[in-house]
């Protein structure tokens, strides 16, 4: 899209600038997550991976927990058996885990494009993608283990830090690889190549995994402060109960009178409860990454799939480029920018800095429903020449339908009408103007 330009070329009252202004991707981003809510509410099907996750989940839990219980208790050879089948099965749950999301993302899929689905259906998805699930439930793994690895030293905090960037960039990657797998029904390899639409979308794919993230977080902290009260009283309890509790249980503490020894059975049993709590909330965030992922991978390669009841939540947020001042940051490792106030434009004789700043008063105006001739009106009486106006008018037509031409072709190949290809891109903030030239192409 043209560059946003100053004030001055505006046209809504106060010259107020609409671009680069948070609020309305922030609404985009609210639009997204909605409809990965509104998704399960639609079929309640989709709950099913997550119960499966979470189980997975408590499993793993309840193998460790055993094993320090048997091991506490003195049954050293059963806790080893239950450590041995705590690792065995941790790495199994890596995997399981993998294919319900994968599952959850083909029936995220069907229910977008608003048709039926169930749990069945997801796993028989999966087909011929087990190798390549466990793949990435290897590498989940490994990033893992390397991330709860302590810190020590210059070298180790760098380290820290290079595996933290590294986990934050492979959960986007592969929470968008996966419905590349299963709804195109590709190998990894070539899934790979749809990696160039998720550059593009940069704060769409942020918001998936950091949004998840900051809501599981905000969760966790929820249950900090009870966390830390029964913490309190299941010492206390300890203390006071330790006569009637397993011996095994009893340790000797720092302190004098009858908190000289307690019976930490009571603190255990709530650090159960809480690895529960925890693994609910991890499930929810593992299962709402991978709706949200699906929706976005729909979004921006079959948008005019997605259901009519759907459409408008899932698509708004696609035009981000332009719009976010603060995300320019990724701007720096995919383009190199160049000064451009003194650079002739590639196609005539004009100052190519304000042949951009015209584009974007064309940009902006028309979007706020201004016609044309009132926006080249507007430019004229900034004693803007007609030649530049209309060479840069020109340029700007170019520009937004060379973006819009293929889709137009491929929606209108597969059977959609003119009417609806041009609606939904009407709905996606394209000028009349554009969309006429754009059809014009094409027939």
């Amino acid at each position: 899209m043209p560059e946003q330009t100053d004030k001055k070329w505006q046209l809504s009252k106060g010259d107020v600038m609409i671009f680069g202004k948070l609020g309305d991707n922030f609404k985009d981003v609210m639009g997204l997550f909605k409809a990965t809510f509104l998704l399960i509410g639609k079929d309640k099907d989709l709950l099913q991976p997550f119960y499966r996750i979470l189980a997975y989940r408590l499993v793993s839990l309840s193998l460790i927990f055993s094993t320090i219980y048997l091991g506490v208790q003195g049954s050293y050879l059963s806790a080893f058996g239950m450590f041995m089948g705590f690792l065995g099965f941790s790495f199994l749950s890596a995997f399981l885990q993998i294919r319900q999301q994968a599952a959850l993302s083909w029936m995220s899929y069907e229910v977008v494009t608003g048709k039926d689905t169930d749990h069945e259906s997801g796993t028989a998805r999966l087909s011929g993608h087990n190798f390549q699930l466990l793949i990435i439930a290897i590498i989940n793994k490994t990033l893992e283990k390397g991330s709860q690895k302590q810190a020590t030293g210059f070298k180790g905090m760098l380290l820290a830090i290079l595996t933290s960037v590294l986990t934050e960039v492979w959960d986007i990657v592969h929470n968008f690889l996966i419905p590349t797998m299963v709804i195109e029904k590709k190998s990894m390899k070539d899934s790979v190549v749809h990696l160039k639409t998720l550059k593009k979308n940069i704060p769409g794919a942020l918001a998936g995994v950091l949004g998840s993230d900051l809501a599981g977080g905000l969760l966790g902290q929820l249950i900090t402060l009870p966390l830390l009260f029964c913490t309190g009283i299941s010492l206390f309890g300890g203390a006071l109960l330790q006569g009637t509790l397993p011996v095994a249980w009893t340790f000797p503490t720092p302190f004098e009178g009858m908190f000289h020894t307690i019976n930490f059975l009571p603190l255990f049993t709530l650090s159960f409860l809480y690895g529960i709590a925890y693994s609910c909330i991890a499930t929810a965030v593992l299962g709402t990454k991978s709706i949200y992922f699906s929706i976005f991978y729909t979004s921006l390669n079959h948008p005019l799939k997605i259901h009519e009841s759907f459409r408008k939540d899932v698509t708004n947020y696609l035009n981000y480029n332009g719009k976010l001042k603060g995300l320019k940051f990724f701007d720096k490792f995919t383009e190199k920018k160049e000064e451009k106030s003194f650079e002739i434009s590639a196609k005539g004789n004009f100052d190519q800095k304000l042949v951009d700043k015209i584009k974007g008063a064309f940009d902006s105006n028309l979007k706020k429903g201004h016609t044309t001739e009132v926006v080249i009106n507007f430019l004229l009486k900034k004693n803007i020449k007609q030649d530049v106006i209309d060479f840069s008018y020109n340029e700007y037509l170019e520009d937004n339908v060379a973006q819009i031409l293929p889709l137009i072709k491929t929606e209108l190949s597969k059977g959609q009408t003119k009417e609806s290809v041009s609606l939904f891109l009407k709905e996606k903030g394209y000028p009349k103007c554009v969309l006429v030239t754009a059809f014009k192409k094409v027939s």
